[in-house]
């Protein structure tokens, strides 16, 4: 898998969905992956710093097909230690997709707030998250399996 972002991110092949539902990550990573025909599959997770030597851990969750040049990561955005996009902290999970094709999102969107256990899902646009470099950064780790 490489995805190319370069030094100014290509806002087209990258979109933000952030969800909020009291299901747990595993959970919803399966409902994802039944309702999309997906294999998120959870990776290592993703370790950010919120204070000088003061880190919070997320749940991470990755999928890419070949065939549909189509990348998905699944963050788990809140944590007892902070979030992971602190301006959208109280959303439970962001979900970017990763592609080359018209915008998904909002055909997503629409499909994750049918799923029984979805509270709410919601596009983010891409020029309102203000720490998009530490959600880019955290899908470039490498993907080791748990």
């Amino acid at each position: 898998m490489s995805f190319n972002f370069g030094k100014g991110y290509d806002e087209n092949a990258m979109e933000f969905i952030a969800i909020s539902t009291a299901e747990m990550e595993v959970r919803l990573a399966w409902l994802l992956n039944v309702h999309f025909r997906l294999s998120l599959a959870r990776v290592e997770d993703v370790l950010v710093e919120q204070r000088p030597n003061d880190f919070s851990s997320h749940w991470r969750f990755q999928y890419y097909s070949d065939e549909e040049k189509l990348g998905v990561n699944l963050f788990e955005n809140k944590s007892p230690y902070g979030a992971l996009i602190p301006e959208w902290g109280k959303w439970d999970f962001i979900l970017k997709l990763d592609h080359e094709r018209e915008p998904l999102a909002p055909l997503w969107v629409n499909k994750i707030k049918t799923i029984p256990g979805i509270a709410a899902a919601l596009e983010i646009e891409f020029s309102k998250i203000k720490t998009v470099e530490r959600l880019i950064q955290a899908c470039l780790l490498p993907s080791e399996k748990k």
